[in-house]
């Protein structure tokens, strides 16, 4: 008869449902134990960490064989004709049929395919971003560069026109002699008359 008690009340098995351990225990009792706990709910025996309830049919069998009465827990989820849960869940304690876990299980599955997709789109949008701001900050030196070199054809025109103006305030002082000239051109007159009647352009 030990095998058909339960740990926590040590009664016979009211609806008896296994752990993922592989503990069994009264359907109530588990509940009751779980709602007391923090997350992550842990069995009561090997303080293991646990997933979802589920039925142990063979104790439940063991139990019908015996004489006691069993209670059937039915699926929350069917509109109609509720079906016997094959599943409890540990979060919101809502209990599913077979048709409800198989659902169940091909929603995780899309879920987890979303979760993929998802992961190779941001991979993709991060690529994405990393080449345009690649493209952008090498767009952003090569202007910087045409700046400097416009820069420094500014400052080489610049340089040019200072040395035309040096050039052009050079010939201000020959323009300023030269009402001088017709004094010196009579000079030249004189000295060459002198050097002539000297004889110095004889042979």
């Amino acid at each position: 008869l030990g095998t058909l008690t339960c740990p926590i009340c040590l009664d016979i098995y009211s609806d008896p449902t296994s752990l993922s351990c592989s503990h069994s225990f009264c359907r109530d009792c588990i509940k009751q134990a779980i709602r007391s706990q923090p997350s992550p709910v842990r069995c009561p025996l090997c303080l293991s960490t646990v997933g979802e309830l589920q039925p142990n049919f063979h104790l439940r069998n063991i139990g019908e064989s015996s004489g006691q009465p069993e209670e059937v827990i039915l699926c929350d989820f069917c509109l109609q004709e509720p079906q016997p849960a094959v599943k409890t869940c540990l979060s919101c304690e809502a209990s599913l049929c077979q048709h409800r876990q198989r659902l169940e299980n091909l929603f995780k599955k899309m879920h987890l395919q979303l979760d993929n997709k998802k992961g190779e789109l941001l991979k993709v949008l991060s690529d994405y971003e990393e080449h345009q701001l690649h493209r952008i900050q090498t767009e952003m030196n090569n202007q910087k560069k045409r700046k400097d070199s416009a820069s420094r054809d500014v400052q080489d025109l610049e340089a040019l026109r200072n040395q035309k103006d040096k050039l052009l305030f050079t010939k201000v002082p020959i323009s300023i002699s030269l009402p001088t000239a017709p004094g010196l051109c009579l000079h030249c007159a004189n000295s060459a008359f002198k050097m002539s009647s000297t004889g110095f352009f004889s042979n």
